[in-house]
């Protein structure tokens, strides 16, 4: 505790006690009343470090309220202060070639963000709460979607500050081997949702896919089932009867009847070309890592 209860009002005294006061008033100023209640007696803007919530607070002008401004840490930032336009603030993304993130900032390794309790694996501290709170309200479920502090897939509840304060994990879009591209709608594009992800690395061809081609006959062979006969129609003949007469042929034509319409079945391939392999899909690329600020 570092507050002073006299803070402005230290009263007449002995010269001992006056100084205990002093004192104890010089710390809590220098140390941003850091507490877990509000210090009393409170001024217009003064600053309190709440280490109950983790946040910084500005009294107001009124000296009626209470207003968050930044927090704690690690690391401590301002939040509710105006920054240059080239700064970053909070949901901007960075490639370096770092392997660990700066201060205020978190890797996008396919982790979770969340308070401190949830068990968030990319980072847990009271500093995730406006990153959290951005991801919850511009991207969908599908790509953010929530844990509960065991790592079990929920629902989203009535806002991010309350699933914030029931200590649910938020995993962030995934990045891990992926190429960053722009969200939207463009001309005779697909619309693509902020924080989607889509494709693959390899692509096998499925039959609609391949492009209309041929096959030579390769080796083909007929079966030999469908063995049959034919009947002849013929014309007449004449014969002798004893020795004492003349027999001979008798000229004519004649033909197979039609009966006996069959088929044959047919075996074997066709020439076949091709190995059915999922081919590459990459474009050149160059991998760095990613970090979001928070």
């Amino acid at each position: 505790m570092t507050q002073a209860a006299d803070l402005g009002q230290i009263a007449n005294q002995a010269g001992t006690l006056f100084r205990a006061r002093v004192n104890a008033s010089l710390q809590a100023l220098a140390s941003g009343h850091s507490a877990t209640t509000e210090p009393s007696p409170a001024y217009p803007n003064m600053l309190w470090f709440d280490q109950g919530s983790g946040l910084i607070k500005l009294r107001d002008p009124t000296n009626t309220a209470w207003n968050p401004v930044g927090t704690i840490g690690p690391p401590m930032k301002w939040t509710a202060v105006d920054v240059p336009s080239n700064a970053f603030t909070t949901g901007d993304v960075k490639a370096t070639f770092k392997a660990s993130a700066d201060p205020g900032w978190v890797m996008m390794n396919d982790g979770s963000i969340g308070n401190s309790g949830s068990g968030a694996t990319a980072r847990a501290n009271a500093d995730c709460a406006a990153l959290f709170a951005l991801l919850w309200s511009t991207v969908a479920h599908a790509w953010a979607p929530l844990q509960d502090a065991s790592g079990t897939p929920v629902g989203r509840g009535a806002s991010a500050a309350s699933d914030w304060s029931a200590l649910r994990r938020l995993v962030l879009p995934k990045a891990l081997g992926r190429a960053l591209c722009a969200a939207g709608w463009g001309t005779g594009l697909t619309a693509r949702a902020l924080g989607e992800t889509l494709g693959e690395e390899a692509h096998a061809l499925t039959l609609a896919e391949s492009a209309a081609h041929s096959h030579g006959a390769g080796s083909l062979v007929t079966d030999s089932v469908g063995a049959h006969t034919h009947s002849i129609n013929t014309h007449g003949t004449i014969s002798g009867g004893t020795a004492d007469w003349l027999s001979g042929p008798a000229t004519g034509s004649g033909s197979t009847g039609s009966a006996g319409a069959h088929t044959h079945a047919l075996s074997g391939a066709t020439a076949s070309a091709g190995g059915g392999q999922p081919h590459n899909t990459l474009q050149p690329s160059l991998f760095l890592n990613v970090m979001v600020k928070l």
